[in-house]
């Protein structure tokens, strides 16, 4: 008899998607600020895009509260909205 041979996962990995609710106390403060220095500036998301190298839906998301944001993409949110991350997330008591 053959021994059975593990079949290799795939390499693909969704990110989930996070209701409102999970999120609401770590980064309610984080999309409204980030909502406020957007507009405060007149950027769109588009514009934000290429700012940040993020796709404009996913600033959307984030912004909406769909989507949780990484360190990295916090970090370039920040930057292409002229701020340091630590003081936006200071402003937006995250931290």
């Amino acid at each position: 008899m053959k021994p059975k041979s593990a079949k290799k996962s795939e390499a693909h990995v969704s990110l989930p998607v996070v209701s409102r609710l999970e999120q609401e106390p770590v980064c309610a403060g984080f999309r409204a600020l980030m909502r406020r220095l957007r507009l405060a500036a007149g950027l769109s998301f588009r514009a934000l895009e290429a700012l940040t190298g993020l796709s404009r839906r996913f600033l959307a998301m984030v912004e909406q509260g769909l989507r949780l944001p990484t360190l990295d993409s916090v970090s370039r949110i920040a930057h292409g909205l002229g701020m340091e991350p630590d003081v936006m997330l200071r402003e937006a008591r995250v931290v």
